[in-house]
């Protein structure tokens, strides 16, 4: 397109309207739009394109914007275009600078006493664009604020005090730091919240200060002057102390960067005063204590204590062998089991869960696949044994082990409230399950939780999202497990295994699962001689295994430990041990 006979190019219009912009190939790309800008959140920023050879135009923010047209229609919303080919204005481009029909003069002995009795000297006051000017009448103190050179600015104050004291501008100014052409980039930059502060400041010795321009809700001043701004490495806000200064404050850390931004915030309620009341050395140890505002969220040495799991709260294994490897069920971690079905996974878990309540520690158990009654039924025989189960043939003629009134009710008592079991008839749905166990730990101090099984976990997905969910399931119980000091057990079922037996690459679900555990175990059964032999296990009375897939804390993995599964108590136990779990309960007589 010709822009000849229409008095202004894209790229011209870029520099007299478009404030902060960047140009690639053929597109000038704004960072706020015309048309529904400036936008502070980062989302909806540089969405403004104008063509610099077809003068089109486009804000891609198509929900709350979209505002597109020709190169015309754009110059008619800047009132540069009145119909035809003659622009409304002067042909002559615009000077990008304002124009103020005004007259300044040096700084008047009132000024200088004004200052004096603020504790800023003379000499601190002509080194600066401190200037005298008359306003009805009236002698007041005139800040002049310059950019590239150019007079963009100029702000007033009067000398009253409290509600008398007033500030005001020139119209049409271009909001920018006061005094940032002198500063230098490769020092820290100090940015104060008035011109008095800033004053203050250079009288106390610094010399790369500035001040906001148009009060403290005015950030305009970030983008007209962050081609200089960016190549500071530290810079340093003083706010006054009050709340508009802390709303202050954080909006200019979050503009100008968290990673760079330190912070120094007065002792009385701006700068100017700490000055008059404590001196300069005030203001340099003020400058010199300046913090990052914020959590960087890195710890350094000395805030690192040092890991011995000797010393974290553990469950003991109802298994020896597995204390002899893995030291137990630690607070914070999280294990993992795999198993095929009947393998005795889940009633293995459940005799850990009785061997975690014997050790103090509040159990809750999450069971998806069996109803609490039977989860009751098994966790009661485990802590009878043998001595106290009794059997009956039911109508099948088949041997029923079952336990007497008297021995149930010594065992609830035993029991109490330190093990409970998860109402599934509630729902088994993810985030109703992560509400219970924050529950469990909070409300009843719950410090050891299984949840069997990742399958039966309804995640309201579909097949193709369920693994990602399963995975985000298992590191939100990471979290937990670290949060709330606990343990948690979750029971994840194999794919069919590639070979005879089941292996750790058998985990169904993303790799994601096992990587994040800190135990990996899986339970055998052994139903055949090839079973057997794969497991390496040469005792024929072991009809089971338990293997450790992974121990994170001390390395240990594929460890196989051989089991023998005893029916009636529903307990495991291995040959090199005895063959009773020492549980301390005890049955009590009426």
């Amino acid at each position: 397109m010709d822009f000849t006979n229409l008095g202004m190019t894209p790229q011209e219009l870029a520099d007299r309207y478009l404030g902060q912009y960047k140009v690639k190939a053929n597109e000038i790309n704004a960072k706020n739009c015309p048309f529904c800008g400036p936008n502070e959140k980062r989302d909806n920023q540089w969405k403004f394109f104008l063509n610099t050879e077809e003068g089109t135009y486009k804000c891609h923010r198509e929900n709350r914007c979209g505002a597109s047209g020709s190169f015309i229609d754009l110059l008619k919303h800047f009132g540069e275009y009145d119909g035809g080919y003659i622009p409304m204005k002067k042909s002559k481009p615009k000077n990008k600078y304002p124009q103020f029909d005004i007259e300044t003069y040096d700084v008047t002995d009132k000024i200088k006493e004004y200052f004096n009795k603020r504790g800023i000297s003379e000499e601190t006051i002509l080194e600066h664009n401190v200037k005298t000017a008359k306003q009805n009448g009236k002698e007041v103190i005139a800040f002049e604020y310059f950019k590239e050179g150019h007079n963009v600015a100029v702000k007033y104050r009067n000398f009253g005090k409290g509600e008398d004291k007033r500030y005001w501008q020139e119209n049409g100014g271009i909001a920018v730091l006061w005094e940032l052409d002198e500063a230098d980039t490769n020092k820290p930059l100090i940015i104060t919240e008035g011109e008095t502060d800033k004053l203050a400041l250079n009288e106390a010795g610094f010399d790369n200060v500035t001040s906001v321009p148009f009060g403290s809700n005015n950030f305009k001043w970030v983008d007209n002057n962050w081609d200089k701004l960016e190549k500071f490495n530290e810079i340093i806000v003083c706010p006054d102390n009050d709340e508009a200064g802390e709303k202050f404050m954080k909006q200019a850390v979050k503009k100008l960067g968290e990673e760079r931004t330190k912070v120094a915030i007065p002792e009385y309620p701006d700068i100017n005063h700490q000055l008059y009341k404590e001196g300069k050395k005030s203001l340099v140890d003020l400058i010199k204590d300046a913090e990052y505002y914020g959590d960087d969220n890195l710890l350094k040495m000395s805030e690192i204590e040092f890991y011995d799991p000797s010393n974290i709260n553990s469950a003991s294994s109802s298994i020896g062998l597995i204390n002899k490897y893995i030291r137990g069920y630690r607070e914070g971690e999280i294990s993992i089991w795999t198993g095929t079905n009947g393998s005795g996974k889940s009633t293995l878990l459940l005799q850990e869960a009785v061997k975690a309540v014997d050790d103090g520690m509040n159990t809750v158990i999450i069971n998806g696949e069996n109803i609490p009654a039977k989860t009751k039924k098994i966790l009661g025989l485990q802590i009878a044994d043998v001595e106290h189960i009794e059997a009956k043939v039911d109508q099948f003629g088949e041997l029923e082990h079952y336990l007497p009134q008297d021995i149930r009710k010594s065992i609830e008592e035993w029991l109490g409230n330190r093990l409970m079991i998860y109402d599934n008839f509630s729902g088994l749905q993810d985030e109703k399950i992560t509400k219970t166990i924050e529950i469990a730990v909070r409300r009843y101090g719950a410090k050891n939780i299984i949840v069997d099984n990742l399958m039966k976990i309804d995640y309201n997905a579909t097949y193709q999202e369920k693994y990602n969910k399963q995975a985000k399931f298992v590191n939100k119980m990471k979290d937990y497990a670290q949060k709330y000091n606990c343990h948690i057990h979750i029971v994840a079922h194999p794919r069919k295994p590639r070979g005879t037996i089941v292996t750790k690459e058998d985990v169904a679900g993303l790799y994601e699962i096992t990587n994040l555990a800190d135990n990996v175990l899986c339970v055998h059964r052994i139903t055949n001689e090839q079973i057997r032999k794969a497991l390496k296990i040469q005792n024929q009375d072991a009809n089971g295994a338990v293997e450790i897939f992974k121990n994170r804390t001390y390395g240990k993995q594929d460890i196989r430990i051989q089991l023998i599964f005893e029916e009636a108590a529903q307990r495991f136990w291995y040959p090199e041990n005895d063959y009773e779990m020492s549980i301390s309960w005890e049955f009590k007589e009426d």
